[in-house]
Formats: structure tokens, C-alpha cells, sequence
């Protein structure tokens, strides 16, 4: 099925830029905040082993969801956005997909987990992970529906529904906490429950005005698959490239290491939600639109999110360990170091969060490809050498080294498809405090 270019028109909901950054910027702040109150009551609910067991125990899940969902997600965000006129059919692709993907993916790993994982990981407990695998099938409906409410820059939507997934868990692991049930396998029944409940409602809002499509669109669908590939290629490289320092660590070393650097990692995602919420709104803004829309908006919020990133960094270095010895508690204080190394690569690497955003409404996501693909090989190879010497040292060297390098690949991308000068992309103007100060206001209702 070929889309023609007589088919774009402006996507629905098309609102002010500032109302759909502040949205997205307020929901990024919520799923921050909530996200990190729940690391802090799983670690001090569970402590340390319990925290790395949980960790880990997600962790192959997300694993497994990330192999497998396709990221027809962005897809449907860009086909969405540029044609709108077929989103009945992406909606009815997504549901049969997730259905039908997540309940044969769930049947095998329940069949092979106790062979397979015992061998890998005998400290983690098979029947733990064969209960957080049956959220397979709704993971893969929220990931695909909300996709298709940001691609209808229903932003505000889209964002409201991640934080409250992790608002949900909040309060489930708070009421475990409070009636003494707290133990990793009731915070996991609790996160399934949540995530159920969470992908119904991203189905009813990605639905809500449409006319549903239960049979598949099969043209469609071959439209939308070379997109989903190259998509799913970086996308899937990527969060290896994040994530497999962990599963290294818990392979060389134990549990209690994972719970250590699973606080680091989640202090230092503190960086990101900035940038995500420029990367979220500038893909279906630009998606709809001609690029060029990207080369003046693009350089000015990436350049803003680099220098608060920067600030935050000097913030996490200035309060990390006082803030971890306060929070965690003084057993977590070894996450102290691998933290204070991954910050200069999470600060560069927001350039790649934002970057992408803009690239992928392009319609150009094997440049995310590419770059993925090759910082992956680099940071394995990185891990492997560092980690049974250094430990998390050398997972946080890694991590920082690979993250820099990315940030800087994704400015060149962008430089290159733009034409925008360098400096206009990374160095903080006079003019861009007026546009922090006019989200500022908007955000907080004044003005």
C-alpha cells in the first residue's frame, strides 16, 4: 500500500506547541517523580537483595517485550500523525497484534523458564518471572495504543496515562507497606495489575472517536513494516545498550550488585525527562508538518534542554550522596560512584533524546538504526572487558562512555538532515530564557 503526499493534512488536536510541551514536560515530571518514590519503598521495603530481585525479575520481562513488540509504536505515532485517515486500521492491527504476539510469547516463556532460567540466573526465582510474563499481552496494547494518542497529539493524553501507571504502583506498594504484605512477589502481582488495567484504558482512549477495525489491515500493515524494522532495530539496541550492564552485572556477580546500580540508574533518569518531552512532542508535530518546521523549533528546545541538563547534572553530583544516605539509606550509599560517572554521558546523551523525536517525524529513524547497532557492539564489548574487574565501576564507564558517544552521533544526524549550524543546536541564547519562563508560567497557571 503506498500513501500518497496528497493524503498529509494536520493531524487532529493540533493546539499551541508550548500547551503540548508543558503537557508533556508536567507528565514526564509525574512519571520521574512517581517512578522514583517507587524505587525508594522498594528498596527500603525490600532491601537490597529483594530490590535486585525485583529488578531483575522486570528486567527479563522488559527484555523479552523489547525483542518482541516490533515498535510498531512508532509506527503508529508516525502513520497516525501523517495519515490520520487510516488510523482505524492502525488501531484494529494494534489490538490483533498484541493479542495475538502476547499470548503465544507468554505460553512459551511459562513452558521453557524452568529450563532455561535456572541456568542463567539459579538466584532468581522461576515462578516470579512466569507471574510478571503474563503482562506480556498488555504491555504490548499499551505500548501500541498510547503510540497512537501521541500520534493524534493528544499529548496531555498520552502523557497522563504513563504517569499514572506509575502513580497506581505507588500507591499498591504503599498499602503493601502499610498492611506488612510487602514481599517482591505481592509488588509484582501488584504491577501486574496495574499494567492490565493501564493498557485498557490506552486501548478505550486510543478507540474513543474512532471507527474500530477488528479484521486486519494487511496493506497497511506492509506500509507501516519497514518503518516498524528500522524502528525496532534501534530501538532494540538501544535499550540493550542501557540495559544489559545489568543483566552483565547479575551474571558475574549477584543480586545485591543489580539492587546498587538499579538506585544509580534510576537517580540518574532524572535527566531524561526533559529531553523525552521534547523527543515526544517533536514527532508528531514534525510528522504532519513539512521538515522544515523541525530546523527552526528543533535547535531551540534542544539547546534548552541541554543547558537544564547540565544544570541537573551539576545538582546530582553536588547532592547524590547525602540525597542517596537520606532516601535509600546508608546500605545503598555504594550506588553513590557508578552515579556521579554516568552523569556526563546522560547529559550528552539528552541530545539523542531529543534528536530523535525530531528525526523519526521525519520519517529518517535509520539513523537511530544505524547508530544504535554500532554503540551496542561498543558498549557489550566495554562491559565485558570492565565489568568482572570493575564491577559496577565498570558498568557506570560503560554506560557513559557509549551515551556520549550517542548524544554526539544524534547531533551530527540531525546537523546533517537540518543544515543548522552547530552552535544554534547546543549553545543556550538570551531569547531562550524568555521561552523557559513562558513554559514556567504556563505550567504553573500564571500569566
Amino acid at each position: 500500500m503506498t500513501i500518497s503526499p496528497d493524503e498529509i493534512k494536520s493531524g487532529p488536536n493540533k493546539g499551541s506547541i508550548t500547551k503540548k510541551l508543558t503537557a508533556s514536560f508536567s507528565g514526564q515530571i509525574g512519571i520521574f517523580l512517581f517512578g522514583f518514590i517507587s524505587q525508594v519503598i522498594l528498596a527500603n521495603g525490600l532491601g537490597v537483595d529483594g530490590k535486585g530481585t525485583f529488578s531483575l525479575v522486570l528486567l527479563i520481562v522488559t527484555l523479552i517485550f523489547q525483542f518482541s513488540h516490533g515498535s510498531l509504536s512508532s509506527a503508529n505515532a508516525h502513520y497516525t500523525g501523517r495519515f490520520p485517515k487510516n488510523a482505524a486500521g492502525i488501531i484494529g492491527n494494534s489490538f490483533i497484534i498484541a493479542i495475538v504476539m502476547g499470548g503465544i510469547l507468554t505460553w512459551i516463556v511459562i513452558g521453557q523458564s524452568e529450563r532455561i532460567l535456572p541456568k542463567l540466573y539459579p538466584q532468581v526465582d522461576t515462578q516470579l518471572v512466569r507471574l510478571a510474563i503474563i503482562s506480556l499481552t498488555a504491555l504490548f496494547l499499551l505500548e501500541y495504543c498510547n503510540s497512537i494518542v501521541r500520534g493524534q497529539n493528544r499529548i496531555a493524553r498520552f502523557s497522563f496515562t504513563l504517569a499514572a501507571r506509575e502513580l497506581l504502583f505507588v500507591i499498591i506498594i504503599m498499602i503493601l507497606f502499610a498492611t506488612d504484605t510487602f514481599t517482591v512477589k505481592n509488588s509484582l502481582m501488584g504491577w501486574l495489575v496495574i499494567i492490565i488495567v493501564i493498557s485498557l484504558y490506552a486501548f478505550w482512549s486510543a478507540w474513543s472517536g474512532m471507527k474500530f477495525q477488528m479484521k486486519p489491515d494487511y496493506k497497511l500493515w506492509k506500509s507501516m513494516a519497514s518503518f516498524s524494522a528500522k524502528a525496532h532495530t534501534a530501538n532494540l539496541s538501544s535499550f540493550l545498550r542501557m540495559r544489559l550492564d545489568m543483566f552483565i552485572l547479575a551474571y558475574f556477580l549477584d543480586v545485591k550488585t543489580v539492587g546498587y546500580y538499579s538506585v544509580s540508574f534510576a537517580i540518574v533518569q532524572f535527566l531524561s525527562f526533559l529531553p523525552k518531552s521534547v523527543g515526544q512532542v517533536l514527532g508528531p508535530h514534525i510528522s504532519w508538518r513539512k521538515d522544515s518546521a523541525g530546523d527552526a523549533l528543533t535547535p531551540v528546545l534542544c539547546r534548552i534542554s541541554l543547558f537544564l541538563s547540565v544544570l541537573s547534572g551539576f545538582l546530582l553530583i553536588v547532592a547524590g550522596y547525602f540525597g542517596i544516605k537520606l532516601v535509600f539509606g546508608v546500605e545503598f550509599l555504594p550506588s553513590y560512584l557508578p552515579l556521579i560517572i554516568m552523569i556526563p554521558g546522560a547529559v550528552v546523551y539528552t541530545l539523542a533524546t531529543s534528536l530523535s523525536g525530531d528525526l523519526g517525524g521525519r520519517g529518517k529513524p535509520q539513523y537511530a538504526m544505524y547508530i544504535s547497532l554500532v554503540m551496542l557492539v561498543l558498549n557489550v564489548g566495554i562491559n565485558l572487558a570492565l565489568i568482572p574487574t570493575l564491577g559496577m565501576v565498570g558498568a557506570a564507564l560503560s554506560a557513559s562512555i557509549t551515551q556520549a558517544i550517542t548524544g554526539v552521533l544524534f547531533l551530527w544526524a540531525f546537523l546533517r538532515e537540518s543544515k543548522v549550524p552547530v552552535l544554534s543546536a547546543i549553545l543556550i541564547r538570551r531569547e531562550d530564557f524568555s521561552v523557559i519562563l513562558k513554559a514556567v508560567r504556563k505550567s504553573s497557571g500564571v500569566g
